[in-house]
């Protein structure tokens, strides 16, 4: 999929797939920063930072969070790298994961590229895509090192309820398996009272996955929290 939009994404007059906010320019940006910013902006040092993002960015990105700290924070160049990197640290082959079908490709894509056996935890239309977690239980068993979701979700649009989020968490921790959680879409509602809590509030072993781009039309900052 990523060479499909690498080859013809920016070659086309008009791109009826996209899927983010409307880019953001450098000069709103800075608008939003307040006295100072543009100064601040071009004192800009572009020496390298600690691998997990500078210790400013890293205490930004947490306040989005209630149960986690700058600690608990790995900035990377975009969501797909986060992915990578998750995949290959918490997976090894011959592990099992559970994800939901239909979904953004590198959720599954990248685990199957290094031995991972995939289950797909299908999403239908009859129950509007939303995910069924009774369903989700007989999926579960020996060898099943992680399960991910997306939600909002891409492409469907469909959203977890937080009491369904709360019983993913409540799995994870009693079947020992990790919740990767792909919030990229996290706010991009049309009621604040619908926005989905981050996986990553509710418990240890849930790890959430948020970028610049969707919600905020960020993607030239190349950057994820």
């Amino acid at each position: 999929m990523e060479q499909w939009f690498a080859r013809y994404e920016f070659a086309v007059r008009l791109n009826m797939a996209a899927s983010c906010a409307l880019a953001t320019t450098v000069a709103e940006i800075l608008a939003l920063g307040g006295p100072g910013a543009r100064e601040e902006y071009l004192r800009l040092n572009l020496d390298y930072i600690p691998s997990t993002g500078s210790e400013r960015l890293r205490e930004a990105v947490a306040g989005w969070y209630r149960r986690i700290g700058a600690g608990g924070v790995q900035v990377t160049t975009g969501a797909s790298e986060a992915i990578f990197i998750l995949m290959n640290v918490l997976l090894e082959p011959g592990d099992i994961i559970v994800v939901e079908d239909p979904v953004y490709q590198s959720l599954y894509a990248v685990a199957e590229s290094i031995g991972v056996r995939v289950k797909k935890w299908p999403l239908r239309p009859e129950n509007r895509f939303r995910p069924d977690v009774d369903e989700l239980e007989r999926l579960l068993g020996p060898g099943v090192r992680a399960v991910v979701v997306n939600h909002p979700h891409n492409p469907t649009g469909a959203m977890l309820s937080t009491e369904d989020q709360r019983r993913l968490v409540e799995l994870a921790d009693r079947f020992g398996f990790w919740l990767v959680s792909d919030e990229v879409y996290r706010g991009t509602v049309y009621d604040e009272r619908d926005v989905l809590p981050p996986a990553a509030d509710f418990g240890g072993r849930a790890v959430s996955i948020g970028d610049m781009t969707k919600p905020f039309g960020l993607g030239g900052l190349r950057i994820v929290g």
